[in-house]
């Protein structure tokens, strides 16, 4: 299972690089585990990102999972009404 460690701060300067690395990562069969633990600040596009890539890895068959979110990645999640889709250990689809 891969795991991706997101940045302290995500925003428009690290959404291309962050949507390459989610892409790559769902490329595989293995499922992927995003460690948020270190987020202290995620804008909408980051949320939008994490979005795609868990509906994603849903529609794929591949597990997905949020792992030790920060509470400023948690804030910014229940703030967006998105808890449904990036809380905890499992995602469910729209």
């Amino acid at each position: 299972m891969k795991t991706i460690n997101l940045p302290d701060v995500i925003d428009r300067t690290v959404a291309t690089g962050l949507a390459l690395e989610l892409s790559d990562a769902l490329g595989g069969n293995d499922g992927l585990i995003i460690n948020a633990a270190k987020v202290r600040q995620i804008g909408q596009c980051g949320l939008q990102l994490l979005v795609s890539a868990a509906l994603t890895s849903v529609r794929r068959e591949q597990s997905f999972a949020i792992a030790e979110p920060s509470d400023a990645f948690a804030g910014a999640v229940r703030i967006a009404g998105l808890q449904r889709h990036l809380s905890g250990h499992a995602v469910q689809a729209l």
